[in-house]
C-alpha cells in the first residue's frame, strides 16, 4: 500500500468512528431488522458510505458476487487512487461497467488475479459476475489487507492441509475474519457466500482484530485434534490426529459426523493416527 491509499485510509476511519457515534443514525434498509446478526456490520458500511443507500433494501440473503465484493476491497483500502487504462485488464470486465474502476484498482494492486493468475496478458477473466465461496473471500481479504498468519486460531476440521485455501483461511481465523462455525469446528471453505457474510467479514478485517483479545480463545488441546482430512475415494476419507488415539473410541461410530453430509456408516483404525 502506497502511502497515498494509507492516508486515504486513515481518512476514511476518522471519517467512519465520527459516523458510528451518532446515535441518531437510522439505518436505511428495511429488510435489516434491528437487533439481526449483521445489523452492526451493514451500519458500519452504510456510516462510511460503502454501500448505497438509496435503495431500500440490502438484500442479505442474496449470493454476494467477485464485483460486489472487490468494490467494498478497494472501498476499505482508500478507493480508487490510480486512473484505469484505456484497454480493459480482464476481457470479460467492459469499461462501460458499474465496477470497472474497482477490478482494475485491485488488479493493479494484486488482489484481483484473474483466472490462472493471467492480469498482464490476454485473454484473462475475472468473472465479476461469478460467485464468491468462502475459500476465495478468504485468499482476497489476506492478500488485500497483508495479513499474516499467527497460528493462534485452532484448525478448522474441514480446512485441510494442501490446499490452495489452506494457509489463507487459516490466517483468516487468526485475525477474527473468518470463526466458523463454534460447535462444530468447520469453516465450510466451499460455500458461497451471501452479502450478509460479505459484509461482516469485511467489518471485521477493517477492525483489526485478532484471535485470542477480541475473539475465540486459545485452545489447549486435551486429546487428539484432526490434523488433515483426505479423501481416499468416494465414501471414504482418511482423517489424521494429532497424537495416538484410543482404538476403541476412535472406532466409534457415533464419535463422527459430517456437516452436511451423509451420516458415518463405519470407521476403522488405519494407524496409531489415523482412521
Amino acid at each position: 500500500m502506497d502511502i497515498s491509499r494509507l492516508k486515504k485510509v486513515l481518512a476514511g476511519l476518522s471519517v467512519g468512528a465520527i459516523l458510528l457515534t451518532q446515535a441518531a443514525s437510522v439505518l436505511a434498509y428495511s429488510d435489516v431488522p434491528a437487533g439481526v446478526w449483521y445489523e452492526s456490520a451493514v451500519k458500519a458500511f452504510s456510516d462510511a458510505g460503502y454501500l448505497s443507500t438509496t435503495q431500500s433494501n440490502f438484500r442479505g440473503t442474496d449470493t454476494a458476487n467477485r464485483a460486489e465484493f472487490t468494490k467494498l476491497l478497494v472501498e476499505l483500502n482508500g478507493g480508487v487512487l490510480s486512473t484505469p487504462p484505456a484497454v480493459p485488464s480482464f476481457d470479460d470486465v467492459s469499461a462501460s461497467a458499474w465496477y470497472y474502476t474497482y477490478m482494475e484498482e485491485a488488479g493493479k494492486e494484486g488482489w484481483v488475479q484473474g483466472d490462472g493468475n493471467c492480469y498482464g496478458s490476454h485473454p484473462c477473466y475475472a468473472r465479476p459476475s461469478a460467485n464468491v465461496n468462502r475459500a476465495e473471500a478468504a485468499a482476497l481479504i489476506v492478500r488485500a489487507f497483508g495479513l499474516k498468519a499467527t497460528g493462534d486460531a485452532p484448525q478448522f476440521v474441514d480446512n485441510p492441509a494442501g490446499q490452495w485455501y489452506t494457509a489463507a483461511i487459516q490466517t483468516a481465523a487468526d485475525h477474527c475474519v473468518l470463526q466458523g462455525d463454534s460447535s462444530l469446528g468447520t469453516v465450510r471453505p466451499a460455500d458461497n457466500m451471501n452479502r450478509a457474510e460479505m459484509v461482516v467479514m469485511l467489518n471485521r478485517v477493517d477492525q483489526g482484530l485478532t484471535f485470542g483479545k477480541d475473539c475465540g480463545k486459545p485452545v489447549t488441546p486435551t486429546g487428539p485434534a484432526i490434523t488433515s482430512a483426505t479423501a481416499v475415494a468416494t465414501q471414504k476419507v482418511d482423517v489424521e490426529f494429532s497424537t495416538d488415539v484410543d482404538a476403541t473410541a476412535a472406532q466409534t461410530v457415533a464419535n463422527y459426523a459430517i456437516t452436511g453430509g451423509p451420516a458415518v456408516s463405519s470407521v476403522s483404525v488405519v494407524n496409531t493416527k489415523t482412521v
